[in-house]
Protein backbone atom coordinates (compact mmCIF):
# COMPACT_ATOMS: atom_id res chain seq x y z
CA UNK A 1 0.00 0.00 0.00
CA UNK A 2 3.18 2.26 0.38
CA UNK A 3 4.01 1.76 -3.30
CA UNK A 4 1.48 4.38 -4.92
CA UNK A 5 2.53 7.00 -2.04
CA UNK A 6 5.94 6.63 -3.38
CA UNK A 7 5.27 6.38 -6.36
CA UNK A 8 3.26 9.99 -6.25
CA UNK A 9 5.64 11.57 -3.35
CA UNK A 10 9.14 10.60 -4.88
CA UNK A 11 8.98 9.98 -8.66
CA UNK A 12 6.19 12.13 -9.95
CA UNK A 13 7.24 14.97 -7.56
CA UNK A 14 10.62 14.90 -7.09
CA UNK A 15 11.48 13.26 -10.21
CA UNK A 16 13.91 10.24 -11.83
CA UNK A 17 17.02 11.96 -10.48
CA UNK A 18 16.10 12.01 -6.82
CA UNK A 19 14.79 8.50 -6.64
CA UNK A 20 18.45 7.58 -8.15
CA UNK A 21 20.83 9.77 -5.57
CA UNK A 22 18.65 7.69 -3.35
CA UNK A 23 18.74 4.58 -4.00
CA UNK A 24 22.58 4.83 -4.82
CA UNK A 25 23.29 6.51 -1.33
CA UNK A 26 21.26 3.88 0.68
CA UNK A 27 23.24 1.15 -1.63
CA UNK A 28 26.43 2.61 -0.45
CA UNK A 29 25.97 2.96 3.21
CA UNK A 30 23.89 -0.54 3.29
CA UNK A 31 27.12 -1.94 1.85
CA UNK A 32 29.02 0.42 4.13
CA UNK A 33 27.18 -1.07 7.04
CA UNK A 34 27.77 -4.43 6.27
CA UNK A 35 31.44 -4.36 5.93
CA UNK A 36 32.10 -2.26 9.30
CA UNK A 37 29.65 -3.18 11.90
CA UNK A 38 27.74 -6.21 13.35
CA UNK A 39 23.96 -6.11 14.55
CA UNK A 40 22.21 -7.46 17.19
CA UNK A 41 18.79 -7.73 18.74
CA UNK A 42 19.67 -5.26 21.58
CA UNK A 43 16.99 -6.82 23.51
CA UNK A 44 18.44 -10.33 23.45
CA UNK A 45 21.88 -10.35 23.04
CA UNK A 46 23.02 -10.77 26.41
CA UNK A 47 25.72 -7.87 26.11
CA UNK A 48 28.84 -6.85 29.03
CA UNK A 49 27.71 -2.90 27.92
CA UNK A 50 25.60 -0.78 26.00
CA UNK A 51 26.77 2.82 25.25
CA UNK A 52 23.95 4.79 23.98
CA UNK A 53 24.30 7.14 21.84
CA UNK A 54 24.56 9.69 20.09
CA UNK A 55 23.00 12.71 18.67
CA UNK A 56 18.98 13.09 19.45
CA UNK A 57 18.49 9.92 20.45
CA UNK A 58 17.15 11.65 23.62
CA UNK A 59 14.73 13.96 22.07
CA UNK A 60 11.12 12.80 22.22
CA UNK A 61 9.94 15.36 19.21
CA UNK A 62 11.94 12.01 16.92
CA UNK A 63 10.00 9.56 18.51
CA UNK A 64 10.12 8.16 21.93
CA UNK A 65 12.39 4.89 21.75
CA UNK A 66 12.55 3.11 25.05
CA UNK A 67 15.81 1.42 24.57
CA UNK A 68 17.53 4.76 23.99
CA UNK A 69 16.74 5.61 27.48
CA UNK A 70 18.13 2.12 28.62
CA UNK A 71 14.64 0.61 29.00
CA UNK A 72 14.56 -3.56 27.81
CA UNK A 73 18.10 -3.32 27.40
CA UNK A 74 20.35 -6.76 27.58
CA UNK A 75 23.56 -5.46 29.05
CA UNK A 76 25.07 -5.60 32.49
CA UNK A 77 26.50 -1.63 32.27
CA UNK A 78 24.39 0.87 30.26
CA UNK A 79 26.99 4.23 29.41
CA UNK A 80 25.04 7.15 28.02
CA UNK A 81 27.87 8.89 25.09
CA UNK A 82 27.10 12.25 23.63
CA UNK A 83 23.31 11.95 23.59
CA UNK A 84 21.17 14.98 23.23
CA UNK A 85 17.76 16.14 23.75
CA UNK A 86 17.66 18.14 20.64
CA UNK A 87 15.13 20.48 21.23
CA UNK A 88 13.35 18.71 23.69
CA UNK A 89 12.33 20.45 26.92
CA UNK A 90 11.09 19.60 30.68
CA UNK A 91 7.81 21.00 29.45
CA UNK A 92 7.53 19.27 26.66
CA UNK A 93 8.07 15.56 28.53
CA UNK A 94 5.90 16.59 31.20
CA UNK A 95 3.14 17.18 28.53
CA UNK A 96 4.03 13.85 26.99
CA UNK A 97 3.64 12.32 29.93
CA UNK A 98 6.96 10.88 29.35
CA UNK A 99 9.25 11.82 33.02
CA UNK A 100 8.67 8.81 34.74
CA UNK A 101 9.64 6.94 31.62
CA UNK A 102 12.65 8.88 30.61
CA UNK A 103 14.02 9.84 34.36
CA UNK A 104 13.97 6.52 35.81
CA UNK A 105 16.07 4.95 32.38
CA UNK A 106 18.55 7.97 32.47
CA UNK A 107 18.57 7.17 36.61
CA UNK A 108 19.66 3.83 36.18
CA UNK A 109 22.93 4.42 33.52
CA UNK A 110 26.04 3.69 35.10
CA UNK A 111 27.50 6.47 33.52
CA UNK A 112 26.21 9.49 31.94
CA UNK A 113 27.41 12.18 29.51
CA UNK A 114 25.53 14.41 26.64
CA UNK A 115 27.08 16.34 24.09
CA UNK A 116 25.24 20.21 24.99
CA UNK A 117 24.83 22.64 27.90
CA UNK A 118 20.91 22.09 27.35
CA UNK A 119 21.07 18.72 27.14
CA UNK A 120 22.80 18.83 30.30
CA UNK A 121 20.27 21.07 32.17
CA UNK A 122 17.60 19.09 31.21
CA UNK A 123 19.15 15.78 32.86
CA UNK A 124 19.71 17.56 36.13
CA UNK A 125 16.13 18.74 36.03
CA UNK A 126 15.05 15.28 35.71
CA UNK A 127 16.88 13.27 38.08
CA UNK A 128 19.67 15.81 40.08
CA UNK A 129 22.77 14.41 38.91
CA UNK A 130 25.24 16.37 36.39
CA UNK A 131 25.97 14.74 33.12
CA UNK A 132 29.71 14.91 31.85
CA UNK A 133 29.85 16.87 28.77
CA UNK A 134 31.59 15.04 25.97
CA UNK A 135 32.34 15.83 22.08
CA UNK A 136 30.71 14.20 19.07
CA UNK A 137 32.11 10.24 18.54
CA UNK A 138 33.54 11.62 15.40
CA UNK A 139 36.00 14.33 16.91
CA UNK A 140 36.64 12.12 19.67
CA UNK A 141 37.64 9.58 16.82
CA UNK A 142 39.22 12.06 14.87
CA UNK A 143 39.53 10.04 11.53
CA UNK A 144 43.68 10.82 11.40
CA UNK A 145 44.46 7.64 9.81
CA UNK A 146 41.51 8.22 7.42
CA UNK A 147 42.41 11.79 6.56
CA UNK A 148 46.43 10.42 5.95
CA UNK A 149 44.97 8.50 3.15
CA UNK A 150 43.19 11.04 1.64
CA UNK A 151 43.15 11.82 -2.09
CA UNK A 152 41.36 14.16 -4.40
CA UNK A 153 37.70 12.78 -5.68
CA UNK A 154 37.79 15.20 -8.36
CA UNK A 155 40.12 17.62 -10.30
CA UNK A 156 37.34 19.78 -10.37
CA UNK A 157 36.89 23.01 -8.62
CA UNK A 158 34.15 23.14 -5.77
CA UNK A 159 31.93 23.99 -2.71
CA UNK A 160 29.90 21.42 -0.35
CA UNK A 161 26.56 21.80 0.25
CA UNK A 162 25.49 19.88 2.83
CA UNK A 163 21.64 19.57 4.42
CA UNK A 164 19.03 17.44 4.31
CA UNK A 165 16.78 17.04 1.36
CA UNK A 166 14.39 19.62 2.96
CA UNK A 167 16.58 22.37 3.78
CA UNK A 168 19.30 24.53 2.19
CA UNK A 169 16.26 24.93 -0.52
CA UNK A 170 15.81 29.12 0.25
CA UNK A 171 15.70 31.13 -2.62
CA UNK A 172 18.29 33.63 -1.25
CA UNK A 173 20.75 30.97 0.42
CA UNK A 174 20.45 29.46 -3.11
CA UNK A 175 21.41 32.77 -4.50
CA UNK A 176 24.32 33.68 -2.12
CA UNK A 177 25.67 30.24 -2.68
CA UNK A 178 26.29 29.90 -6.33
CA UNK A 179 26.90 33.53 -6.22
CA UNK A 180 30.03 32.93 -4.20
CA UNK A 181 30.75 30.04 -6.23
CA UNK A 182 30.79 31.77 -9.40
CA UNK A 183 33.06 34.44 -7.87
CA UNK A 184 35.64 31.47 -6.98
CA UNK A 185 34.90 29.54 -10.54
CA UNK A 186 33.69 26.54 -8.68
CA UNK A 187 30.59 24.54 -9.07
CA UNK A 188 27.90 23.75 -6.50
CA UNK A 189 28.31 20.11 -5.40
CA UNK A 190 25.48 18.46 -3.02
CA UNK A 191 27.03 15.52 -0.82
CA UNK A 192 24.70 13.07 0.40
CA UNK A 193 21.32 14.49 0.13
CA UNK A 194 19.47 15.63 -3.24
CA UNK A 195 19.36 19.42 -3.60
CA UNK A 196 18.19 19.83 -7.17
CA UNK A 197 19.61 23.52 -7.36
CA UNK A 198 23.30 22.33 -6.87
CA UNK A 199 25.11 21.53 -10.52
CA UNK A 200 25.86 17.98 -9.12
CA UNK A 201 24.33 15.28 -6.43
CA UNK A 202 26.95 13.20 -4.90
CA UNK A 203 26.28 9.96 -3.35
CA UNK A 204 29.62 8.39 -0.97
CA UNK A 205 29.90 6.87 1.99
CA UNK A 206 31.27 8.51 5.19
CA UNK A 207 35.08 7.97 4.70
CA UNK A 208 34.25 9.68 1.00
CA UNK A 209 32.05 12.39 2.21
CA UNK A 210 35.22 13.43 4.73
CA UNK A 211 37.03 13.68 1.24
CA UNK A 212 34.63 15.80 -0.54
CA UNK A 213 34.37 18.18 2.65
CA UNK A 214 38.02 18.35 2.54
CA UNK A 215 38.58 19.10 -1.05
CA UNK A 216 36.37 21.67 -1.41
CA UNK A 217 36.80 25.42 -1.12
CA UNK A 218 34.29 25.86 0.69
CA UNK A 219 31.41 23.95 2.81
CA UNK A 220 28.00 25.98 3.00
CA UNK A 221 25.89 23.17 5.89
CA UNK A 222 22.96 23.62 8.51
CA UNK A 223 23.88 20.47 10.34
CA UNK A 224 26.20 19.68 13.42
CA UNK A 225 27.95 16.52 11.07
CA UNK A 226 28.59 18.76 8.55
CA UNK A 227 30.37 21.16 10.54
CA UNK A 228 32.23 19.03 11.96
CA UNK A 229 33.37 17.29 8.61
CA UNK A 230 34.33 20.61 7.26
CA UNK A 231 36.60 21.29 10.51
CA UNK A 232 38.17 17.72 10.05
CA UNK A 233 39.01 18.75 6.41
CA UNK A 234 39.80 22.11 8.05
CA UNK A 235 37.59 23.87 4.91
CA UNK A 236 36.28 27.21 5.22
CA UNK A 237 32.89 26.70 6.34
CA UNK A 238 29.58 29.00 6.43
CA UNK A 239 27.34 27.21 8.76
CA UNK A 240 23.41 28.15 8.86
CA UNK A 241 21.49 27.71 12.13
CA UNK A 242 18.18 26.03 12.20
CA UNK A 243 15.64 26.53 15.12
CA UNK A 244 15.18 22.23 15.01
CA UNK A 245 19.31 22.40 15.91
CA UNK A 246 20.28 26.03 17.59
CA UNK A 247 20.88 24.11 20.98
CA UNK A 248 23.50 21.57 20.14
CA UNK A 249 24.67 23.19 17.04
CA UNK A 250 25.57 26.68 18.85
CA UNK A 251 27.25 24.26 21.41
CA UNK A 252 28.90 23.05 18.69
CA UNK A 253 30.25 26.23 17.27
CA UNK A 254 31.44 27.90 20.50
CA UNK A 255 33.22 24.22 21.82
CA UNK A 256 35.27 24.12 18.40
CA UNK A 257 35.82 28.29 18.69
CA UNK A 258 33.71 28.48 15.11
CA UNK A 259 31.37 30.84 16.75
CA UNK A 260 31.83 33.56 13.77
CA UNK A 261 31.05 31.26 10.83
CA UNK A 262 27.61 31.61 11.91
CA UNK A 263 25.42 33.60 9.28
CA UNK A 264 22.79 36.02 10.68
CA UNK A 265 21.77 38.77 9.53
CA UNK A 266 24.40 40.62 9.73
CA UNK A 267 27.10 38.53 8.91
CA UNK A 268 27.05 37.28 5.47
CA UNK A 269 28.50 34.30 3.91
CA UNK A 270 30.58 36.64 1.82
CA UNK A 271 31.80 38.36 5.07
CA UNK A 272 32.65 34.83 6.77
CA UNK A 273 34.57 33.58 3.80
CA UNK A 274 36.86 36.75 3.77
CA UNK A 275 38.20 35.79 7.11
CA UNK A 276 41.10 32.91 7.32
CA UNK A 277 40.16 29.87 9.82
CA UNK A 278 43.39 28.78 11.86
CA UNK A 279 42.56 24.95 12.25
CA UNK A 280 46.14 24.24 13.57
CA UNK A 281 45.20 26.74 16.53
CA UNK A 282 41.71 25.80 17.22
CA UNK A 283 42.64 21.77 16.93
CA UNK A 284 44.82 22.41 19.63
CA UNK A 285 42.68 24.37 21.73
CA UNK A 286 40.46 21.62 21.27
CA UNK A 287 42.42 18.85 22.11
CA UNK A 288 41.43 18.90 26.11
CA UNK A 289 37.82 18.29 25.45
CA UNK A 290 38.88 15.38 23.60
CA UNK A 291 40.83 14.22 26.16
CA UNK A 292 38.34 14.54 28.57
CA UNK A 293 35.73 12.67 26.57
CA UNK A 294 38.13 9.77 26.61
CA UNK A 295 39.08 9.80 29.73
CA UNK A 296 34.93 10.14 30.79
CA UNK A 297 34.50 7.06 28.18
CA UNK A 298 37.31 4.61 29.70
CA UNK A 299 36.71 5.43 33.13
CA UNK A 300 32.86 4.58 32.84
CA UNK A 301 33.97 1.23 30.52
CA UNK A 302 36.70 0.09 33.34
CA UNK A 303 34.45 1.00 36.35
Amino acid sequence: KSIPYYLKECLLKKGPNFVWTMFRKHTLLRNFNKQNFKFAPYSCCGMDTALVGSDEVWSIQLGVNIMMYGHAVDAKKKISYAPSFGQTKISDIERWHCRPLIESGIKAFDAISVRDEGSQAVVEKLTGMKATLVCDPVLLYGFEKEMAAYHPMTNKKYVVVYGYNSNMNEPERIADIRKYASQIGAKVYSVGAFHKWCDKQIACDPIEMLYWFKGAEAVFTDTFHGTISAFLGETPIAVYVRDTNNVKLDHLLLTLGLEDRKVTADRSIFEIMKKQIDFAGLKKAFEPVRKESAAYLFEALDA
